[in-house]
């Protein structure tokens, strides 16, 4: 009867254990529980689900009044003195010009030079031919009415290399800021006419920016970045480029038009 009493009492005093042990896994897990609702919480306050992401785009096409054009000259010798005598001349025959035309210091920026071996393989062989030595330059032209004649004249001179043109508008900052207010008045039109065709009602703007809204937690913020879309193109000229008047036409420039364009994103909030 002893030892039937002591195993009854071991036994109720595991499943006390047992039980204790099972509660506390509860407490955990109800816890745990508390804390998923509590973040859950945070998160509707801080991304907010009654919100309406809009999109507003605006563009402008305006004629170019200004270009930047980079323009230089290489020469290649066996000599690398020779060779960077050769590029010199051609260099003060376009600061000549420069004068001519009457383009400001403060519109001509050195961009690149490099001296370098010029070589070539034969039969696998690199074989060294001599040295070339470059320079161009970066140039603003303010009057697109003499650039045709200016890289006419630079190619007879020995610039042999014109690399690219990028048009542009000297009045391109106000034209931006315009931009953006069509953006912001074609994002505010799309939002009320889905609001309408929805029978919602939109509130005030909770974000405004150029930048995709999904990147940031809904706040009361306004971030603007101007943003451009230049035209380019490309024009060189051979070490031996023949700038007879023949040739004129290579050098005719038709800046056309240029496109500004912008987009803005703003989300609103839907009044309940």
């Amino acid at each position: 009867m002893q030892i039937y009493t002591e195993i009854m009492y071991r036994y109720q005093f595991r499943q006390s254990g047992y039980r204790k042990k099972r509660e506390e896994k509860r407490m955990k897990l109800t816890t745990l529980i508390i804390i998923a609702c509590s973040i859950s919480a945070i998160a509707a306050n801080t991304y907010q689900e009654n919100a309406m992401n809009i999109e507003g785009r605006a563009s402008m096409k305006v004629v170019p009044d200004m270009a930047t054009i980079y323009v230089g000259a290489s020469a290649v010798h066996q000599s690398v003195d020779s060779a960077m005598e050769k590029c010199a001349q051609a260099f003060t025959k376009l600061n000549a010009l420069f004068k001519k035309y009457k383009i400001s210091e403060n519109d001509v920026k050195s961009e690149n030079m490099s001296i370098s071996e010029d070589f070539s393989y034969e039969n696998g062989i690199r074989k060294i031919n001599g040295y070339k030595v470059f320079k161009n330059y970066k140039i603003t032209w303010r009057d697109l009415k003499t650039l045709q004649n200016f890289l006419f004249d630079a190619a007879k001179q020995g610039a042999n290399e014109i690399d690219r043109l990028e048009f542009s508008h000297s009045k391109s900052d106000s034209l931006e800021k315009a931009i953006i207010d069509l953006a912001i008045d074609d994002a505010v039109g799309t939002a009320q006419q889905i609001a309408k065709k929805m029978k919602i009602k939109i509130g005030k703007p909770l974000v405004i920016s150029n930048v995709e809204p999904e990147k940031f937690a809904y706040e009361n913020i306004v971030r603007f970045g101007w943003t451009k879309a230049p035209q380019y193109f490309s024009l060189r000229s051979g070490a031996t480029a023949d700038a007879s008047p023949k040739n004129s036409a290579l050098f005719e420039i038709n800046p056309g038009q240029i496109e500004i364009k912008n987009k803005v994103y703003i989300t609103f909030g839907i009044v309940k």
